[in-house]
């Protein structure tokens, strides 16, 4: 019986996480893309969470293994509010708290670019092209 392919339409952080866990528990999975791995790095606006607290990096983590072990570590953080007038020091608002966790700032470009390229080499396949809904019958891949 032949497997099935999984397709997954997005190539950003969650699509690249996703089509890389499957490939790497032996799916054959193609992973579609408007933009080379290198446009999504380096073409688009950052947007997104760049930073990971806490569980949502220990739960990354058990997905992929830890890509930047020499990434800036955050343990709390300070803030503080002045009344807006002008010259005025007088603290309207004040506060130090420190993390129970850590955290870590990774962009969220350089992860989905890192996974696209952790996804080809466990066998997936990445297609970059436009997808509509009237788009049904995939291309051949590209290389990207």
């Amino acid at each position: 019986m032949t497997q099935a392919r999984i397709a997954i339409i997005g190539a950003g952080v969650v699509g690249a996480t996703a089509a890389l866990v499957l490939a790497r528990a032996g799916h054959p999975v193609d992973l579609y893309s408007d933009r080379t791995a290198e446009q999504l790095r380096d073409d688009v606006p950052a947007t997104g969470t760049a930073v990971l607290f806490g569980h949502s990096r220990d739960v990354d983590h058990t997905l992929v293994e830890e890509l930047y072990p020499d990434a800036p570590l955050s343990t709390g953080m300070n803030t503080r509010l002045n009344t807006g007038e002008p010259g005025a020091l007088e603290q309207v608002l004040a506060f130090d708290p420190d993390f129970t966790y850590t955290a870590a700032g990774i962009d969220v470009r350089l992860r989905a670019y890192d996974r696209i390229r952790l996804f080809e080499q466990a066998g997936g396949t990445v297609h970059v092209e436009t997808v509509t809904p009237r788009n049904s019958t995939p291309s051949p891949p590209r290389t990207t």
